[in-house]
């Protein structure tokens, strides 16, 4: 799989366990770990999404918390991060049809 530059230490771990990490940080009540690995995920390089299991916890938890103004700034950064990743992917396509078809 992938590697994600998710670093701690200088050592880089893969999305798939970052994401384990995220969701077992959230659920054990260490919100603010949980949150900048999950925002690591979310930067600009990244082309693709963290997965559901991952991003649901961290929501869960802000949500029990009471912490709402940070669940809402969460929610805000996956659509910014989704509408990225769809334009980034939408612009490869334009791109590969216009070189298939010499456009």
């Amino acid at each position: 799989a992938g590697v994600a530059s998710a670093s701690s230490g200088g050592a880089d771990f893969s999305v798939e366990v970052v994401e384990r990490v995220i969701k077992a940080t959230s659920m054990v009540g260490l919100i603010s770990l949980s949150l900048d690995l999950l925002t690591s995920l979310l930067r600009e390089g990244c082309d693709t999404l963290p997965s559901a299991m991952c991003y649901t916890a961290v929501l869960n938890a802000l949500r029990k918390n009471g912490r709402i103004d940070r669940l809402e700034e969460t929610l805000t950064e996956l659509a910014n991060a989704s509408r990225r990743i769809r334009r980034k992917y939408a612009q490869e396509g334009v791109q590969s049809m216009q070189e298939k078809f010499d456009l």
